[in-house]
Formats: C-alpha cells, sequence, structure tokens
C-alpha cells in the first residue's frame, strides 16, 4: 500500500504538480459542498412529506 504523503510530495515535484493538486482540492470541496445542498434538499424534503402526513392525520 502506498504512503499517502510520499505519494503527494511526488505528485508536487512533477511539472504542474502544484497545480494538480490545487484542482483537486478544488474538486473535492465542491463535491463536498454539493453532498451537503443534496443532503439539506433531502432532509427538507422529508420532513415536508413527514409534516404533510401528521396533518392529513390530524
Amino acid at each position: 500500500m502506498a504512503d499517502n504523503s510520499s505519494a503527494f510530495s511526488n505528485a508536487l515535484m512533477q511539472p504542474g504538480g502544484e497545480d494538480f493538486l490545487r484542482e483537486l482540492t478544488e474538486l473535492f470541496m465542491l463535491t463536498a459542498s454539493w453532498k451537503l445542498i443534496s443532503l439539506s434538499v433531502l432532509t427538507q424534503s422529508l420532513m415536508s412529506v413527514a409534516m404533510s402526513g401528521r396533518l392529513e392525520r390530524g
């Protein structure tokens, strides 16, 4: 199994390595943001469904 620290060090030593790691970091951050947004929307939808069921049963 590869050591992550040496893999990143090797990537930084390559031409354009810093740009690659910066873009990779931005991609991870964007992905995490979209997952949080999706989770928030899903939670709100589930709460709406639960509340509408409670109102109908009354």
